[in-house]
């Protein structure tokens, strides 16, 4: 069979390409939505690669009132996931960005000293605990 590469053929192809991926894009799943967006912007809240390497998913959920999803990533550092560093993402339902927050710590293993712990468990709760009672008693401050 040979295929006659008309011009109405070549537009016909192209709209079918166009279209189907057109398709493909309004099925990605929120997740896939929130990743590739903070992909494309973590350079423009200074993020280095390794900043956004090693990140998990802390939270995932979509309001049922709007149909906003809200995806919750967390940074980690060696495996070690950071306090408070956390972005959010929000999806509406039509698979758009809402917007993003960003809590993520900028230049990280730059700003890293250690990912071993200087005090033992025993001795991070005994200081919690020295603290505590400070607090309650002003007069030992």
């Amino acid at each position: 069979m040979r295929i006659n590469f008309t011009p109405v053929f070549l537009i016909c192809w192209s709209l079918m390409i166009l279209s189907s991926n057109v398709l493909l894009a309004q099925k990605q799943s929120p997740l896939d939505v929130a990743l590739r967006h903070f992909e494309l912007n973590r350079a423009g809240y200074d993020l280095t690669e390794t900043d956004v390497s090693n990140i998990t998913l802390s939270d995932l959920y979509t309001s049922r009132h709007n149909g906003v999803t809200h995806v919750y990533l967390r940074q980690q550092h060696a495996g070690i996931s950071l306090g408070g560093a956390i972005t959010n993402i929000n999806i509406l339902p039509d698979g758009r960005v809402l917007n993003m927050g960003n809590r993520f710590v900028a230049d990280l293993a730059g700003k890293v000293n250690s990912t071993e712990p200087s005090l033992s468990p025993e001795a991070a709760v005994a200081a919690a605990l020295q603290r505590f009672q400070n607090r309650s008693n002003p007069n030992l401050v």
